[in-house]
């Protein structure tokens, strides 16, 4: 997996992307990055990228051409390895899809998965972040493929959207982790149908009064098993009850997109859309 980050603040990512997982993912190159400033396309000696919105209002928009140009280069870059079927375009918004573990098992899923479950077919993806009030919508509908949004709230910008989306995509890359069967049970993963992860446990076994259940002292695999598997479908119910829809559905995503700005595309992903409503 390729990516190219459109962004005002590169600086955002500089640590980020060494840490942890993620860090290890790029250092033993599973997976790329290519950051562009956005500012750097500008064509003034002010490297200006943004403008005031025609019928008023509050705040600055960033101008579609200043953007094209940053994007434009990194398209260009990705299609010197990919063909443009595979490569897409992600913008982090407030008024996108709102983001959950399908969209990361759909856009990271192996040559293997998209054979079998006609998943994402993606091998780079561009990002982009935007600022100030927003970005001109005629940029969005030239060149966006995916709209996505972390939740129903509001942050400075792009950057820390682009950075939860690359490290939940990037630990589903084959390689990644150490354990890859671990991904099956975790909370909103298919082998947890979309649920959440049962409670854990480690040393010491009492803790201000606390003990670790029997049940994971008794070295009886079937029982363990039986317990979390219990206790996952009790969190589930008592925190995320919403959850309980996905438990023993057909759902391979929960909607990767819920209105598609490209009729061409319509094809390819009216399933997904169609769960998203």
């Amino acid at each position: 997996m390729d990516l190219s980050i459109l962004t005002l603040y590169p600086e955002y990512f500089a640590t980020s992307l060494e840490q942890g997982v993620v860090g290890r993912a790029f250092r033993r190159k599973l997976c790329s990055q290519a950051i562009y400033q956005i500012r750097d396309f500008a064509e003034d000696k002010r490297q200006k990228v943004d403008d005031s919105p025609f019928g008023g209002g509050a705040g600055m928009v960033i101008r579609p051409d200043v953007l094209f140009r940053a994007w434009q280069e990194a398209r260009e870059g990705a299609l010197v390895s990919h063909g443009p079927d595979e490569v897409a375009t992600l913008f982090f918004s407030p008024t996108g899809t709102r983001l959950d573990q399908s969209h990361f098992e759909y856009f990271a899923a192996t040559p293997e998965a998209r054979a079998a479950d006609g998943a994402s077919h993606y091998r780079h993806l561009i990002l982009i972040c935007g600022r100030f009030e927003g970005v001109d919508a005629r940029f969005i509908d030239e060149c966006v493929d995916y709209e996505l949004s972390l939740g129903d709230f509001i942050l400075s910008g792009g950057e820390p959207a682009a950075l939860a989306f690359i490290d939940g995509i990037v630990r589903l890359i084959p390689g990644v982790l150490g354990n890859e069967s671990s991904l099956q049970m975790e909370s909103f993963s298919t082998g947890r149908e979309r649920g959440l992860e049962y409670p854990h446990y480690t040393q010491p076994r009492e803790f201000r009064g606390r003990a670790v259940p029997e049940v994971l002292l008794s070295g009886d695999h079937q029982r363990i098993a039986d317990w979390r598997s219990r206790q996952a479908h009790k969190y589930t119910a008592e925190r995320r009850p919403d959850l309980l829809q996905f438990a023993n559905s057909d759902h391979k995503h929960s909607g990767v997109v819920s209105e598609d700005k490209h009729s061409a595309d319509e094809d390819k992903y009216a399933e997904l859309a169609s769960e998203d409503t």
